[in-house]
């Protein structure tokens, strides 16, 4: 990594295209370049519950534990 790679940076989609993310504004990131291949190296294109396990299993204290949760989606009232 170069010095660079902070000042450079690239589109990271939040939900994979091979998981059926939409190349739309709402599911990109802008990321530094190096932080978006180090996301890509650890966790690939992995799905939220399996970055948690991964997360889980190698990085955090075993005291404590990352859970992921769905967000409940906002239902729109037409009157």
């Amino acid at each position: 990594m170069s010095a660079n790679d902070n000042r450079e940076y690239s589109d990271h989609h939040r939900c994979p295209e091979t998981l059926g993310g939409k190349s739309v504004p709402r599911n990109i990131s802008t990321v530094p370049c190096n932080k978006h291949r180090a996301w890509h190296l650890l966790f690939k294109n992995h799905t939220p519950q399996r970055i948690a396990e991964i997360i889980n299993k190698t990085w955090i204290d075993p005291d404590w534990e990352m859970v992921v949760v769905q967000r409940k989606k906002k239902v729109r009232r037409q009157y």
